[in-house]
């Protein structure tokens, strides 16, 4: 045999080989799966973790978070000039707050659910001077 003939018999060996018995390609497949499976689970936490973390903060009655927040209320003014509207807004804050699951109800008519509903509950209110409940 010639040296080519053996060096092209030993190359193709080498391919069959590779592609079909090796090792070392099944190694490289799992690695790329694995890897492929991870960047999966990374993207769908990405794009899904605001709605995840609204749901699971404001979803459980039970784990209730409570928050500092400003809230705008109307009260009227008895000094305004007579050209301003009798309403001004003003801000009030509660020293805390709940944001909670209120209801979530399916429509009869379309058979479908409803967005859930949240409502917003307080303990302490400062800064009210309207009514000695608040205080």
């Amino acid at each position: 045999m010639s040296d080519s003939k053996v060096d092209s018999a030993l190359c193709k060996l080498r391919v069959q080989y590779n592609a079909r018995n090796s090792a070392v390609v099944k190694l490289v497949t799992k690695a790329s799966q694995w890897r492929k499976i991870g960047t999966r689970g990374r993207r769908s936490k990405g794009r899904g973790a605001l709605n995840l973390r609204i749901t699971s903060f404001a979803g459980n009655a039970e784990r209730q978070s409570f928050v500092p927040c400003p809230v705008f209320t109307y009260a009227s003014s008895d000094y305004a000039p007579s050209s301003v509207p009798r309403v001004h807004a003003r801000i009030i804050t509660f020293t805390t707050c709940v944001i909670r699951f209120a209801r979530r109800r399916a429509d009869p008519e379309t058979r479908t659910r409803s967005r859930p509903v949240y409502e917003l509950a307080y303990d302490v209110l400062r800064g009210y001077e309207g009514s000695e409940h608040y205080r």
